[in-house]
C-alpha cells in the first residue's frame, strides 16, 4: 500500500533542513559586537558559565584584533568551547546575566562571539596548548566524551602521558552521537 502522505524532499530543501540554525558572524560583525562589552570588573557571565570562562577577556581580545588570544582564553577554561559555543543555552547562563540585557539593549552576543573565535583558531591549525613536562606517570581515560576528552586536556597540560580508551568508531561522545550533526563543527 502506498503512503500518500509522503513526499519525497529534493537535495535543496534536505540541505536547507539541515543548514545551520544559527550562522557564524563575519569578522565585522564580532568586532561590532565585542566592542558593545562593558568588560565589567565582576562580570556576571563568568559567574553564570559553568565552565568559568573569562567572558570580558575573551571578548576583548576579538575587539582589539587578537582572536587567537581570545580562542586560547576560552580553550583554556573549556577545552570543548567550540561545542559549547553551539549548544550551551547561553540565553539562560552568561548572555542571560549580561548587564547589557535591559529593555534598551540586547545582551552581548557570547555564544557567537566564542563560536567566532574557537572556528578561527580551529580553521587556522592553531596549537593552542603544549603538553607540559613530563611526569613519567602514565593516565587512562575511558571514555572520549566532553568530560573525557576534556580531562585528558588537563592532564596532558600537567604532563601525563595520557590514553582515551573508546569503545565506539568515533571519539565525541554525546557531541559526535547525540547532537544533531548541523549543530556540531
Amino acid at each position: 500500500m502506498e503512503n500518500s502522505f509522503c513526499t519525497p524532499l529534493d537535495i535543496t530543501q534536505i540541505e536547507q533542513n539541515f543548514a545551520e540554525i544559527n550562522r557564524a558572524m563575519t569578522a565585522q560583525e564580532a568586532m561590532q559586537e565585542a566592542s558593545r562589552c562593558l568588560y565589567c570588573y565582576d562580570a556576571p557571565c563568568i559567574q553564570a558559565c559553568p565552565t568559568g570562562i573569562d567572558v570580558p577577556t575573551f571578548i576583548k581580545k576579538i575587539a582589539s584584533g587578537n582572536v587567537t588570544g581570545s580562542a586560547r582564553t576560552i580553550f583554556d577554561a573549556n577545552p570543548i568551547g567550540a561545542s559549547c559555543a553551539r549548544v550551551c543555552p547561553v540565553e539562560v547562563l552568561c548572555e542571560g546575566a549580561c548587564v547589557e540585557k535591559t529593555l534598551i539593549n540586547k545582551p552581548i552576543e557570547i555564544g557567537r562571539l566564542q563560536r567566532f573565535a574557537t572556528d578561527f583558531a580551529m580553521a587556522a591549525g592553531k596549537q593552542l596548548f603544549h603538553a607540559g613536562e613530563p611526569t613519567g606517570k602514565s593516565v587512562g581515560i575511558v571514555g572520549s566524551g566532553p568530560s573525557g576528552l576534556s580531562c585528558a586536556t588537563y592532564l596532558a597540560r600537567l604532563g601525563y602521558a595520557v590514553t582515551v580508551y573508546e569503545r565506539r568508531p568515533e571519539a565525541g561522545g554525546l557531541d559526535t552521537y547525540g547532537m544533531a550533526e548541523y549543530k556540531m563543527p
